[in-house]
């Protein structure tokens, strides 16, 4: 999961709790009579929709953006890890067809500058890739749309390689 997809769940997250604890508190403004603790309510409930709101708008903003690129073809690239996500969230690293049937399918790409994405990808490329595998990758967003393998660049040998 990529660490701006924590930051959007966690300010989710924070949107539903300011709902929740504004709908407790307004609540509880009735049996207290005061005025100032449903104001209090109220405004916390505000809050929490307006960053619900915020959240979802600019996390289909990021998505839809991502999805309009081009198609990149990066070369020198290396196959770190592949694993599949199924219907109940859990990650599954083999044995892909019995525990993730149509469960998404992601591969985490090293990039010649050393950096690394999740990626995710169709069956048929998914299929065809191995851990360790070098190659040209044909990116579109943070979708993999292709990978043509090929010998592994001078100098990277398995001393070279970090650890995910």
């Amino acid at each position: 999961m990529r660490g701006s997809d924590v930051g959007y769940g966690r300010l989710l997250g924070l949107g539903v709790l300011l709902v929740l604890a504004g709908i407790f508190v307004a609540f509880c403004s009735f049996f207290l009579g005061s005025p100032a603790t449903f104001g209090l309510g109220i405004l916390s409930l505000l809050v929490g929709v307006l960053l619900i709101g915020l959240t979802l708008f600019s996390g289909l903003r990021r998505g839809h953006a991502r999805s309009d690129t081009e198609p990149v073809i990066i070369g020198n690239c290396r196959i770190v890890a592949k694993y599949s996500i199924n219907q109940i969230g859990e990650m599954i690293f083999s044995d892909f067809d019995r525990d993730a049937p149509g469960g998404k399918l992601y591969v985490r790409l090293m990039f010649p500058d050393g950096k690394s994405e999740e990626l995710q990808c169709a069956v048929q490329v998914f299929g065809s890739l191995v851990d360790g595998m070098y190659g040209t990758a044909t990116v579109q967003g943070d979708w993999l749309g292709g990978f043509q393998m090929t010998a592994a660049p001078p100098g990277t040998g398995r001393s070279d390689i970090v650890p995910f």
